[in-house]
């Protein structure tokens, strides 16, 4: 068989190739196991090329999952940093608490008990008809106390980043008190007492009565520092400037007949009134220090204790009005006072919530504020109702005596 061109070009293409060759035409065998050769050189080359684009492929999903991974890191670390920038730094023990700068307000309201003035004593029962001023009174005695009730504390301030704050605490308290005695039989006696008289001049009545009023507010400007000493456990000495104001007011009764209604004066049935009133003012400077304890995340407990004096100005005056009998008014009592002054406060606090970048709190505790032999109730120690002397009617003078408010109070407070 002759050689085909494509023999003739193969055969030239390997002597060119390999030297020497020419001289020998290959078999078809021969050509047969080359051209398998090659072909199996270029599958095995196609393989090559498959697995390293496979692998390519394959790099660049690796690569695009470590990129989303990447994203999702950076997002996930600049929201902790932001949530480690909005809390206060750790400080180690005794150094200086430091918080974010911001706003913060409270409101109180206040279950205060009021003791001071004294029980008021105001008039006597006995059975001795007529009755022995000459022994004194020994039957039992009608006394007004004071009422519990409700006061209310506002407070605003700002909180530096160093743990420094500033506040204006306003504070305001009102109560009452009384008391009323009759007699509409004859096996008993009223007789006018409560320290207002003297024994030798005490005076069967039929209707005895005693109401008392005070008014109290005060105004706090108040600094301080937090100061971690670890565990949980933080202090904050503080000092304050402090403007307290009383005022009180006592009306007592004193009736011959039982009701205590009907005409007065020259041939009435006759009314005694007594009214007087204690206003006192001071202003000082208290300091103190406050502790709080952290745990579980959201509770603390917290207590907080001060002492100042206060100075300031009294004033007392006081009216006696008889239809029947020389009245004495514009008696007057006034001079300056100084008042130290004691407070404490312990509770427990809870983290409530946080929204539209505002966190809620709650606390509520038990304090008492003492105010240290204090301008009180007017105490009458001369004069009375059977006497026209004016020199032993006096029915002004001011008394000292300790006053403390005390209770229970609930706070809500916010921090912008």
């Amino acid at each position: 068989m002759a050689p085909t061109l494509g023999r003739i070009v193969l055969a030239g293409l390997l002597a060119f190739a390999v030297p020497g060759i020419a001289q020998a035409e290959p078999t078809n065998q021969e050509l047969f196991e080359m051209l398998k050769a090659q072909q199996a050189e270029i599958n095995e080359l196609k393989q090559q090329q498959g697995i390293l684009k496979q692998e390519a492929d394959d790099a660049r999903e690796a690569a695009n999952v470590a990129e989303q991974k990447l994203k999702r890191t950076e997002a996930e670390l600049a929201a902790v940093r932001a949530d480690v920038s909005a809390l206060p730094d750790v400080a180690a023990d005794g150094d200086e608490v430091a918080a974010e700068p911001g706003i913060f307000a409270s409101f109180d309201v206040l279950f205060w008990d009021f003791d001071g003035g004294k029980e008021f004593d105001y008039a006597g029962v006995g059975r001795t008809d007529p009755f022995p001023a000459a022994n004194g009174f020994s039957g039992d005695v009608e006394t007004a106390d004071w009422d519990d009730d409700e006061g209310f504390r506002g407070e605003a301030g700002y909180r530096f980043g160093s743990g420094i704050d500033v506040a204006l605490r306003g504070t305001t308290f009102d109560t009452d008190g009384g008391d009323s005695v009759q007699n509409r039989g004859q096996t008993l006696q009223i007789f006018a007492l409560a320290n207002l008289f003297h024994d030798d001049s005490l005076e069967a009545v039929r209707h005895a009565s005693a109401d008392m009023e005070l008014d109290f507010y005060q105004i706090d400007l108040e600094a301080g520092k937090w100061f971690s000493i670890g565990d949980g456990v933080d202090l904050r000495p503080f000092g304050l400037i402090r403007y307290s104001d009383f005022e009180y007011d006592l009306d007592l009764r004193y009736c011959i007949n039982a009701t205590c209604n009907g005409r007065t004066g020259p041939g009435g049935l006759r009314r005694d009134l007594i009214s007087t009133s204690t206003d006192w003012w001071g202003a000082g400077i208290l300091g103190g220090v406050e502790g709080q304890w952290s745990f579980l995340d959201r509770f603390s407990l917290f207590g907080r204790g001060a002492a100042g004096i206060l100075g300031g100005e009294y004033d007392v005056s006081g009216d006696y009005r008889s239809p029947t009998r020389q009245a004495v008014t514009g008696a007057k009592e006034d001079g300056d006072t100084f008042v130290p002054v004691l407070e404490a406060s312990v509770g427990l606090g809870i983290h409530l919530f946080e929204m539209a970048g505002m966190a809620f709190d709650i606390e509520a505790g038990y304090e008492a504020l003492s105010f240290i032999d204090s301008p009180t109730l007017w105490q009458g120690d001369g004069g009375g109702l059977n006497t026209n002397s004016p020199d032993s009617r006096s029915i002004a003078r001011m008394d000292e005596e300790t006053v403390t408010f005390h209770g229970g109070f609930l706070r809500l407070g916010v921090g912008f």
